[in-house]
């Protein structure tokens, strides 16, 4: 699948490979609609970048390198031999399909991209430098101007629903039944209607607490819920990005710091880093970022 390049084109395209996790497409590919000249910017993914460009209705095409997340960003799930294999078939797709000396970007500076630039020398291949916020390092080799990341306040409205997924992309990431309780008890005392997506089964005891239960939901059914409701409440996953390009009130709620991960301008209020130690200070951080939500002061 050889694409047609014109010289012009060639001095001007840069090339970006989003291949990692639902949550790192989102807020990519919302970069890219934010540049004036994004024709010049080559998109390059997995299904999983379709699937999210096409629920949020991004004019972008996606150039499918592969059908699911490449197995070498998923060593210890799917092996060395696996990861061997999808690496190989990355560097003959790029040999293939891209001009040399052409500007190729990818998601992370580590290993990977070392031995790419080994065995890739013919290409300019770049990764950000761990700076600010991975998405604003990222945003500089698009030229986008960090002052596009600020983000818009919610005109004066009743607040009164919430949806809650207490899931992430790993076992690590998900919220306890001791830490789900505390938050659905203290939405409960505002009065909020409760959504909650329990995409594993992992919390079906907490169907009766709740308005609104779904299991094994489809993602587009997700996106319109998500559209639908004033708030959203999470660990660091998929929906804290589309909560956040969907100019939705988020609090996040990670087990372990993430916070370099969290889409740019998170503030300190709408998150906390549960232990043990501090599962008290829980219910002050959501009745304050509840507080401050309603009085129109953040967003």
């Amino acid at each position: 699948m050889n694409i047609f390049f014109t010289k012009k084109e060639r001095n001007n395209m840069k090339y970006l490979f989003l291949m990692q996790a639902f949550g790192d497409n989102v807020i990519s590919l919302s970069n890219v609609m934010k540049l004036n000249n994004s024709e010049s910017i080559r998109v390059f993914g997995t299904s999983l970048t379709n699937d999210i460009a096409r629920n949020l209705a991004y004019d972008i095409k996606i150039n499918k390198v592969f059908d699911d997340i490449p197995s070498f960003y998923n060593i210890r799930k799917d092996g060395i031999l696996k990861s061997v294999k999808d690496f190989l078939f990355l560097i003959k797709y790029i040999k293939e399909n891209i001009p040399i000396q052409s500007d190729i970007f990818l998601e992370k500076k580590d290993f990977r991209l070392k031995i790419l630039k080994i065995l890739l020398r013919d290409y300019k291949l770049f990764a950000a430098d761990k700076e600010l916020n991975v998405y604003i390092d990222r945003a500089k080799f698009l030229g986008i101007n960090s002052k596009t990341f600020q983000r818009k306040k919610m005109m004066d409205q009743n607040i009164d629903s919430i949806l809650i997924n207490p899931t992430g992309r790993s076992d690590a990431r998900h919220l306890s039944p001791k830490v789900m309780h505390g938050i659905i008890q203290n939405f409960r005392v505002y009065g909020l209607k409760i959504y909650l997506i329990d995409y594993l089964g992992f919390y079906k005891d907490f169907e009766k607490d709740v308005d609104f239960y779904y299991s094994k939901i489809k993602l587009n059914k997700a996106v319109d819920i998500l559209k639908k409701v004033d708030l959203y409440c999470g660990p660091d996953s998929l929906f804290i990005h589309l909560a956040y390009v969907l100019d939705k009130n988020y609090f996040c709620i990670m087990n372990y710091d993430s916070s370099y991960f969290m889409p740019p301008g998170t503030i300190d209020n709408s998150h906390i880093l549960v232990n043990k130690s501090n599962l008290n200070e829980l219910k002050s951080k959501i009745n304050n970022w509840l507080k401050a939500t309603k009085e129109n002061k953040i967003l």
